[in-house]
Parts: C-alpha cells; sequence; structure tokens
C-alpha cells in the first residue's frame, strides 16, 4: 500500500483528537450528573441550611457584642444607631441582606417582635434573620390580604 507520510500524520492526529472528545464529553456529563445530584441531595442542602444558620449566629452574636458598649446585655436604639453610623458595619449588614439605611426604623421592627424596649442577643440574631433578604412570596401574599382588607374597609367607610 502506498500511504504517504502526511496520510499518516493526519491519520494519528485525527484519532488523537476525536479520542480527547468523547472522553471530554463524558467526563462533562459525569460531572454534570454528580453536580444536580448533590444539589438535590436533602441531606446537603439541611447541612447547608444549618451551616449557614450558624454563621449567622455567629456574625450577629459578634455584632452585638461590640455594639453593646455599656455591657447591659441589651441593645437600646442609641446604642444601635451608634453601631449603624460605622461605614464598615453598614456595608457589612448589607453584605448580608440588612439594609440599615434606616437604623431606627430596624430597632423598632425587632423591638416590636420581641416586644420590648431594647434588644437581647437572641432577639437581635432572631430579628436580623427575619429583615435580611428580598421579600418572599409569602410575605408579599399577607401584604396583599392586609392590604385588600384595608381597602374593603376603607370602602365600608365610603359608603356609610
Amino acid at each position: 500500500a502506498n500511504v504517504t507520510d502526511v496520510y499518516v500524520i493526519f491519520a494519528l492526529l485525527h484519532k488523537f483528537l476525536i479520542g480527547f472528545a468523547v472522553v471530554f464529553v463524558v467526563t462533562g456529563v459525569f460531572v454534570q450528573e454528580t453536580v444536580k445530584v448533590a444539589q438535590t441531595d436533602n441531606t446537603i442542602m439541611l447541612n447547608q441550611r444549618e451551616l449557614a444558620s450558624k454563621m449567622h449566629l455567629k456574625k450577629i452574636t459578634a455584632l452585638f457584642e461590640v455594639a453593646d458598649t455599656d455591657g447591659s446585655g441589651r441593645l437600646d436604639k442609641e446604642e444601635w444607631l451608634e453601631v449603624c453610623q460605622d461605614e464598615a458595619v453598614k456595608m457589612w449588614l448589607a453584605a448580608m441582606g440588612l439594609d440599615v439605611s434606616d437604623a431606627g426604623e430596624v430597632h423598632q421592627k425587632i423591638c416590636e417582635w420581641c416586644g420590648e424596649e431594647d434588644i437581647s442577643a437572641k432577639d437581635l440574631v432572631m430579628g436580623v434573620a427575619r429583615l435580611k433578604g428580598a421579600a418572599k412570596n409569602m410575605d408579599m401574599a399577607i401584604l396583599r390580604k392586609n392590604f385588600q382588607d384595608f381597602r374593603d374597609q376603607l370602602q365600608l367607610l365610603q359608603d356609610q
């Protein structure tokens, strides 16, 4: 058989490229399926959620300790406003999903939930967890229902 050197080199390159392509496709499919299974695994999701909760507790407790300047174990409004004046704290809380541009309102909301004039460390952890992040569908549904009830009552008043 009369086969030139160029054809042999071309055939070998072709075989190597096709072989590597097949290996990379198989590897890609395997990795994609592994990631999909890992994302849906309940145990992994629960562990990640628990870890996030522990990290939140640790971070907010550290903030509380810094903010509680009088050592009373409670944060009054002045202490909260003072710690929220610090730009680094504002940015840190914003990175965690809590906007403290109106720090007084944040303090008031947490106080309303706990039914106190000032905030304990536990109250701060729970309050920040409730306030941080974007509004969820459930929050919006409650707001819509409250608004509809208010509108209905207002309509009754106008009809009288």
